[in-house]
């Protein structure tokens, strides 16, 4: 299953520009690396439907301008993670790498809340105050970065909420 952390553009026409920010990114490309990048769709991924998947198209339509990231690191490999460059040392044990696993999935989220600072600072965004990731416990993401990927919650949706007015209150009180 996982958790996922949704987020859209709040100007929906200027997709593509967003996208193609994200697939340039540097930090991204990294990410992508080990299955952890920041991906928005956009008219590109109708193009490519159209030509590839037409089945897809009224589905992915209604998706231009909204993207998600789910807690997929836990699915990439030691090497993965070794080449993106999120963890250097590691040792063996009867062949089986050892690592700090904590350390490693910190690093990827701090990447990952790079990207979406520097997506806020050229892209006006938006992000689901109900997204598991953005828990007021700080248990995928941080209440530190939390703050910096929503603005210290200004950027945060679902104002009418439960999930909002509590995650807001822990981002506000940090």
């Amino acid at each position: 299953m996982g958790t996922y952390l949704y987020f859209q553009s709040k100007n929906k026409k200027g997709a593509v520009e967003v996208a193609n920010f994200l697939e340039e990114h540097p930090v991204n490309k990294r990410l992508k690396k080990c299955g952890g990048a920041i991906y928005l769709f956009s008219e590109l991924d109708i193009e490519y439907a159209m030509a590839h998947a037409p089945h897809q198209v009224d589905i992915l339509i209604d998706e231009i301008g909204r993207g998600s990231i789910k807690d997929t690191i836990l699915s990439a490999s030691a090497e993965e993670l070794r080449e993106a460059g999120f963890f250097k040392d590691w040792t063996f044990n009867k062949n089986i790498p050892f690592y700090r696993w904590d350390e490693v999935e910190w690093n990827v989220r701090e990447a990952q809340t790079e990207v979406f600072e520097a997506l806020n600072d050229r892209f006006p965004m938006e992000y689901y105050s109900g997204s598991c990731s953005l828990s007021p416990d700080g248990n995928i993401f941080t209440v530190e970065q939390m703050k910096r990927i929503t603005e210290d919650g200004r950027f945060l949706s679902g104002r009418s909420s439960s999930d909002y007015d509590k995650l807001y209150t822990v981002l506000k009180a940090a």
